[in-house]
Formats: structure tokens, sequence, C-alpha cells
């Protein structure tokens, strides 16, 4: 049966969308380009972030009711130093009692375990992660370089619903993840130069959740959205940002924005079956961003400039389109 989707247009309707925030640690050996980036992919998410500083985490001076926290990349052994045994305990409670931890490449070596660098062997205190991460893969490119890699996303892992099958990502030192025996987590990604090797991983602990990431989605390549010029001489035409965004949906379980109003946006939406686009000012390429809603405020789907929603089950359902520093909003309904 052809799909039908029909429009309802509402004004000054208010939608539940939980506001957010994040804390980046930005202390000795966090990479600043990585955290750079971070903070320009959450605004334009619309999530405020914050950095933190190993003196926050040792005198127990955080906001434990952020919806994450958010380890980026640098250097691993440079945190474990930093931050007292106490700190540690104290991150791990807040994962276990509800929140989220996002590890990126270094972020991700901290979380693990056990920790095999370039030969060596060492255990990490954190142990979100019950396993080992292995760096670097020279194979791919030998540290402190970094080179453009595949991954094949794992199309059965929730986080990957609206993902292509595989994409092209930065590779700068990130790990390979081996759970250790009877140990189960699931994997999002792998690394097509390393045989098919865990490059992503999710998992629960306890009450929250965990992410942890061998490669660096943040960072765009040939594109300076994200507040850098790191890679820029790398040839990437496609954007991460949306596989990460998934992630971090999953990850703190949440939706993102403040309370937000509805207002028409028929002029600039373009619905054909199973396929929402964005035109203005007669054009199909606008920089905008979509994004499916439930009608509790959940996100579901993101997409620039036009959004595929096949997966998606009829129902009633809230359309975002952000057009940078302006939002427009429309309630709609899927049929089969």
């Amino acid at each position: 049966m052809k799909h039908l989707i029909s429009i309802f247009i509402l004004l000054s309707v208010i939608v539940p969308i939980k506001a957010q925030n994040v804390l980046i640690y930005s202390d000795d050996g966090a990479w600043e380009d990585g955290i750079v980036a971070l903070e320009n992919f959450f605004e334009e998410q619309g999530v405020s972030t914050q950095r933190i500083y190993a003196t926050d985490l040792n005198s127990d001076n955080w906001n434990k009711d952020a919806d994450a926290i958010l380890f980026p990349g640098g250097y691993a052994y440079n945190y474990q130093l930093a931050i007292s045994l106490e700190a540690v305990d104290e991150i791990r409670d807040y994962v276990s009692s509800g929140g989220a931890y996002i590890g990126i490449c270094a972020g991700a070596y901290f979380a693990s375990k056990t920790v095999e660098w370039e030969g060596g062997n060492y255990p990490y205190e954190l142990g979100l992660f019950d396993g080992t991460a292995t760096g670097s893969l020279d194979y791919i490119a030998p540290w402190p370089e970094f080179a453009m890699t595949k991954l094949t996303m794992n199309k059965e892992n929730p986080i990957n619903y609206n993902s292509p099958n595989s994409i092209s990502t930065l590779y700068y030192g990130g790990p390979i993840f081996t759970p250790n025996p009877g140990v189960e987590v699931n994997t999002v990604a792998t690394w097509d130069e390393a045989n098919n090797t865990a490059a992503i991983i999710n998992f629960e602990y306890l009450n929250g959740r965990v992410l942890l990431l061998g490669p660096h989605l943040e960072i765009e390549e040939d594109d300076d959205r994200d507040g850098t010029n790191f890679a820029s001489t790398l040839a990437d035409q496609e954007s991460d940002w949306a596989s990460l965004w998934s992630g971090y949906q999953w990850v703190t379980n949440s939706s993102v924005s403040t309370d937000i109003e509805i207002t028409i946006i028929s002029d600039v939406v373009e619905i054909d079956g199973r396929n929402i686009s964005v035109t203005k000012n007669n054009s199909t390429s606008v920089n905008s961003l979509i994004t499916l809603y439930d009608l509790n405020g959940i996100h579901l789907l993101s997409g620039k400039d036009n959004l595929n929603i096949s997966s998606v089950a009829s129902g009633i359902y809230f359309i975002k389109v952000d057009f940078g520093n302006k939002s427009y909003f429309e309630k709609i309904s899927i049929v089969d």
C-alpha cells in the first residue's frame, strides 16, 4: 500500500523536550581540537556543554545531574595520572546510577580495564568496559599519524537505524575493543582495515549507559563547521555527525532542546512518499537539519536537507527543521 503523510498545522504548542548538558573533560592530555569540534557539534544540536577539569573531579565538585560526561581524544595515561582513585569511583557511581559516559579514542582507552598500547599492557582503574582496548593500529596509520579509514555499521544496532552501511572517518590512534570472556557488549561499527574488529561499542552499565568510539566522528575533515582545521587536507565528502548524534541519543536515552514552540513550515517542507525534503528560495540544498521526534519529544531520526522515514511505523510525530539560528516545527501523521 502506498505510504501517505498528512500534515497538521499547529501554532504555539509546546513539545516536552528535555534540556541537556554534557560535561567535557578538558584537562592535561585532552586534545583541544577534539574538544572544540565536540563543542561545535553539540551547539549545532542544541545541547549545552561545560568543560571540567581534574580539580573538579578530584574535589567532587561537578554536576552529577548532567546527561553525560565525555572524555575526548588525547592521552589516556595523562587522565589516569591526573584523576584520583576516589574521583574514578565517583565517575563509576555516576554511570551506574543512571548517567552516561562517552569516550572517544583516549577517553575510550581510559574507560577500559586493560589497555594494550604499542606492545605494552597496562591496567586502568575506571573499568567501565570489562575488556581490552588495543592500539594503535599502525596498518591504518602509525601513531601519531592519522588517516581516513572505513567503518562498517552494524545495522542491527539501534544506534544505526538511519545510518549508511559504511562511513569513511578519521583514524587517529584509536583502539580495537575486545571484551573479556563472558562479557557481552554491542558493536556499533567495525574497522574494515582491521579484520572487521570492533571500532565503536555500546553497552549498559547497571542503570547507566556507555558509548566508546575508536574513530573521531566529531572531526569534519574538509568542513570548517567543527571549528578546527585539523585534517582539513583529507578528502571526505560525508559528515559523521549524524552517526555521532545517534550514538549520543542512545547513550543519554533522551532528547534535545528546551520546550519549543511549534510554527508553520509547510512553505519550506516537501513530502514525497516516505521522504521529507526541505526547499527554501527554490533551492534543494539549504544547509538545514531535519529531525523527527515522537510525541514524547524523543529524537528518532535526523538528516541534512532531506530525511527518509521508511523505517518509521505509522503514527503521529513531530518534525523540527533548523535553519541556522531559526527553527520550525510541525506535527505529522504517517499512515501506511
